[in-house]
């Protein structure tokens, strides 16, 4: 199956602008950068929440596209996720200390809810590590079990709150597809599930890791591959792309829609629906969009969202530690000195983990769906567009 390439490069921008940001945090970037770079690069959430967007493309297509069951579905998607994930948590958990050396320095952006984060992982350890194993701590709000969703390993939040999305997909693909009525039906019950999610009344989060407060972003990705599906055969979908437009006009972010926009021009261009007129475009495109580099590092970027903050506090922490202590200028040098540290430790895990456990996700999903008998049909008979098999 032909991969996008450009969800790829997408997949690596997005990663390393959450990287950075949290570098930003960890010397306070306020301090030395411009303040426009600043109020953009700490906005990771943007791409976190197109990270979410990218997750409900990837996973319509996948469900789109394979004649899969239910078990076999969801045995691809555990063993895409929890290896890395469970190595990148216990990894995390083995260097606290290291982690408190790094992070409760007076200048660190957080300092003192950091501390008072770590001192709640002391005193309720086995409560947060338990509802970590089961990927589900996303669900608990702040006001039940404080610092939920962002112990232990704080972008873990986003990979519960895909768990939870992973569970339900089937179901709400299957009924977006299924003809204009039931796909307005279903996203006016999911954006009541979001206006009352975010209106407090059933309990308050600090990210949004609970399915009903991201499930915007969700639909924007699931619709989006709906679309794409009528384009290529040659139907205008009119009502796909007015939902799709008013979510991204209403519901989501400014910056998360030019980018998704972006995208889905990107990936028009990569089907030949679309194509440039200038050349000089085209060699942007090319330079940024299909470099094969680019789309390598996207590749990895599950690693490398996951395993960045352990790199940095073994690097930052392990200094303070070793050598009494470390300035914030000092954190900035070996800042820079973890990114290519960061980008080796992403290919590693990929190669190690990833890499192997998909493979054997796929063997057991094979044993799951030769076991049944029978597949599931594809909701819809589009030929199959390019998405790779990637968070």
């Amino acid at each position: 199956m032909k991969n996008f390439v450009s969800i790829e490069s997408l997949r690596a921008y997005m990663a390393w602008w959450v990287v950075l940001g949290h570098a930003s945090h960890l010397a306070r970037g306020a301090d030395f950068l411009p303040h426009p770079v600043i109020l953009l690069l700490e906005r990771g959430d943007i791409a976190v929440n197109v990270f979410i967007i990218v997750s409900g493309f990837v996973i319509t297509h996948l469900l789109e596209s394979k004649r899969e069951s239910y078990a076999p579905y969801l045995t691809r998607r555990f063993f895409r996720i929890f290896p890395v994930y469970l190595f990148c948590l216990l990894l995390a958990i083995v260097v606290s200390p290291l982690y408190e050396a790094a992070y409760t320095n007076p200048w660190v952006v957080g300092a003192e809810m950091r501390q008072a984060r770590l001192a709640a992982e002391s005193a309720h350890f086995l409560t947060y590590f338990g509802m970590h194993l089961t990927l589900l701590h996303g669900i608990l709000p702040d006001t039940i079990l404080p610092f939920s969703s962002s112990t232990f390993l704080a972008p873990a939040w986003s990979l519960s709150l895909e768990w939870q999305f992973y569970l339900v997909a089937p179901l709400l693909i299957f009924l977006l597809a299924r003809g204009s009525m039931v796909m307005f039906g279903t996203v006016a019950v999911l954006l009541v599930s979001f206006a009352i999610g975010r209106s407090g009344l059933i309990g308050e989060w600090s990210y949004p890791s609970f399915l009903p407060l991201s499930i915007h972003y969700f639909l924007i990705g699931i619709l989006s591959r709906l679309y794409l599906g009528d384009l290529r055969l040659q139907r205008f979908g009119w009502e796909l792309l007015l939902v799709l437009g008013a979510l991204i006009a209403t519901v989501a972010g400014p910056l998360e829609s030019i980018i998704w926009i972006a995208f889905m021009g990107f990936a028009m261009v990569e089907l030949g629906i679309i194509s440039f007129k200038n050349r000089h475009l085209e060699t942007l495109f090319r330079m940024f969009v299909t470099n094969e580099t680019i789309a390598r590092f996207g590749s990895w970027s599950y690693s490398t969202y996951l395993i960045h903050i352990p790199i940095f506090s073994i690097v930052i922490g392990g200094f303070a530690l070793l050598f009494g202590g470390v300035t914030q200028h000092l954190s900035i040098v070996l800042l820079i000195l973890c990114f290519p540290l960061v980008l080796l430790c992403s290919w590693i895990s990929f190669t190690l983990i990833e890499k192997p456990f998909n493979l054997i996700g796929r063997r057991f999903a094979g044993r799951l769906a030769e076991a049944d008998g029978r597949g599931r049909p594809a909701l819809r008979p589009d030929e199959p567009l390019g998405v790779s098999d990637g968070k």
